[in-house]
């Protein structure tokens, strides 16, 4: 279990450092970047996803060690077919960097 929580980490900082960092925009406004995932439904049980947890966490404290203060995290998902049993998440994230 502890390697795919470091391989989850791994892709999640890969995430930031590929495409989330160098879209964030530091002039002290308030600005919001969005995150898509894909996941397997599995409507047999009830628990804490620890896959998009670990990858949505190393982006937000890679967010956070930039010197951005993260103001609101909305998460919404839609269903994807019944064939795949995947579901779609969209992580939006408001942000405004702090200059302190």
């Amino acid at each position: 279990m502890g390697l795919f929580n470091v391989s989850q980490k791994a892709s999640g900082k890969h995430v930031f450092s590929d495409e989330v960092n160098s879209r964030l925009i530091s002039d002290g406004l308030v600005h919001v970047i969005m995150i898509e995932s894909i996941a397997k439904f599995d409507s047999t049980h009830f628990t804490v996803d620890g896959k998009y947890t670990n990858q949505i966490n190393a982006i937000l404290t890679g967010i956070q060690k930039k010197g951005y203060q993260i103001l609101n995290i909305q998460n919404s998902s839609v269903t994807g077919n019944k064939v795949s049993a995947t579901i779609e998440f969209t992580t939006l994230i408001s942000y405004q960097y702090m200059n302190n």
